[in-house]
């Protein structure tokens, strides 16, 4: 999301009471909780093996914390919402990543990762798009500023986003529910053919193994920040 830089400095120093480093503190905050949530919540979601349930739950969270930022009134409101925020979003990515290397072989994940990597960029681009509509039509309708709409709004979205996703987001291919015997039993052959004999047994690796292939998920799912004004 790219909420909190698009309403720009001027806006929240304003509302929230801002004075010195405190707006930059409150963009770069964010990255405080990733960073620390990012390599957890992917080893959760690994050791649970329910994606279906652990990345929309995220999204719903994140979703949640975007609703309750539009209602901050001061700083440390503010920070310690975009705080929370970062620890919501840190498992979606690399979770994502991590899911869809469980459904595809090796050749074709660059395809499907490009395509999900996009989105990250896609969101950025039409954001602030979406972000300048809101801020510019929603000034003071039902007697609220229009940067708490935009979070109102965003939130809002996210959170339905979510709950479609506990319906259609499947797990791994061994504890798909959704999906027939043939078709799991296609899925995991084709990935034990291209080298993953223990596609289906997410615990066959040593903890070690577990923690550095997580970590490694995590860095990736890291260089998502680099380019994201939030």
């Amino acid at each position: 999301m790219t909420s909190t830089a698009t309403l720009g400095y001027k806006v929240l120093r304003k509302d929230l009471h801002l004075h010195g480093q405190q707006y930059a503190t409150t963009l770069s905050i964010l990255y405080v909780g990733y960073i620390v949530m990012q390599v957890p919540g992917n080893m959760f979601l690994h050791w649970l093996e329910k994606p279906s349930v652990i990345i929309p739950s995220c999204m719903l969270a994140w979703g949640t914390i975007s609703v309750l930022t539009g209602i901050t009134t001061n700083y440390t409101g503010i920070v310690v919402a975009r705080f929370f925020l970062g620890f919501a979003e840190a498992p979606f990515f690399p979770g994502i990543i991590f899911l869809v290397s469980k459904w595809y072989k090796r050749d074709e994940l660059a395809l499907r990762i490009t395509l999900v990597s996009c989105g990250s960029f896609l969101s950025s681009a039409f954001g602030s798009l979406f972000a300048s509509a809101i801020l510019h039509s929603m000034q003071d309708k039902l007697g609220q500023a229009a940067w708490r709409w935009l979070f109102f709004i965003e939130g809002g979205i996210t959170i339905l986003v979510a709950i479609c996703a506990i319906f259609t987001l499947p797990d791994f291919p061994h504890n798909t529910r959704w999906i027939t015997p043939e078709e799991r039993a296609l899925v995991i052959s084709r990935l034990a053919k291209d080298g993953n004999g223990k596609a289906d047994e997410l615990g066959s690796r040593r903890p070690c193994e577990d923690c550095r292939m997580l970590y490694l998920t995590g860095r990736c799912g890291g260089l998502q920040l680099l380019p994201c004004s939030r």
